[in-house]
């Protein structure tokens, strides 16, 4: 398990998940191929230390890292805002 950046969570619990991202990090996120790498990026940008909650989301694919992969820039990002949306749900927040 990872150091917690403490400031990165306290915003996360009163700040939506994709609100925490700025326009660079959203872009290297939905232009990585690889999902891993760009879920580590993505928790690492909302002070999250674990994948569980990503792990929820993307379990619903049969092979969530081809979907990912085989993706546009364009449906990624949607993915990416369902994921976020729920870590949101998990904080509370709506």
């Amino acid at each position: 398990m990872g150091i917690m950046n403490w400031e990165k969570f306290n915003e996360a619990n009163s700040v939506k998940c994709f609100d925490m991202l700025n326009e660079e990090e959203i872009e290297n996120i939905i232009n990585e191929d690889d999902l891993d790498l760009a879920m580590l990026d993505t928790q690492k940008a909302i002070g999250q230390d674990t994948g569980c909650i990503c792990g929820v989301y993307f379990l619903g694919f049969d092979n969530s890292g081809e979907m990912w992969k085989n993706a546009t820039p364009k449906e990624r990002l949607e993915h990416l805002k369902k994921y976020l949306e729920l870590e949101d749900s998990y904080k509370g927040l709506k």
